[in-house]
């Protein structure tokens, strides 16, 4: 048995996305704050003077900006090479990703149980190991959902064995 990689490190599209979307949504909560003389009301519940009005539309900038953040430190790791899920002839080499900043080795002789399940079309594959230590691969870091199901199928192959 031989090594084999799976680019591990989200889409390009979803991380554009999140950049569009939510820098988007700074230009206009900074916009309505900027120009904001009359308050706001939201579904004819919640009214707010100009003065709520601004701290709303603040938060809501922040918050954008805090994702804007996030995606851009993605984008900056998307960048970066060599980011691949290893399975080798004895275990699972998980890179880092996301906030997460350690590989993780999980042999396949230590895993006791492996669950796949789904939600909104994202497969994620929950590994048990070494007694309560659970890891998930997600289908969304991978490259496409084909080598998400040969990746799968391969791990399930070498558990079972």
């Amino acid at each position: 048995m031989n090594i084999q990689k799976f680019r591990y490190n989200g889409s390009w599209s979803k991380i554009s996305s999140i950049l569009l979307f939510f820098g988007c949504g700074a230009i206009f909560f900074f916009g309505k704050q900027h120009n904001n003389s009359t308050g706001v009301i939201i579904q004819n519940t919640i009214k707010l003077s100009p003065i709520g009005a601004t701290i709303f539309y603040w938060v809501g900038f922040l918050f954008c900006i805090v994702f804007l953040v996030v995606g851009a430190y993605a984008a900056y790791k998307k960048t970066k090479n060599g980011v691949f899920l290893e399975l080798t002839p004895y275990a699972i080499v998980i890179p880092p990703h996301g906030l997460k900043k350690e590989t993780k080795t999980i042999p396949f002789k230590s895993i006791t149980k492996v669950e796949e399940s789904y939600s909104k079309g994202t497969g994620v594959l929950i590994i048990y190991w070494s007694g309560d230590q659970k890891s998930t691969l997600s289908s969304a870091l991978f490259a496409n959902k084909i080598a998400y199901k040969k990746a799968i199928t391969i791990i399930k192959l070498r558990v079972n064995s």
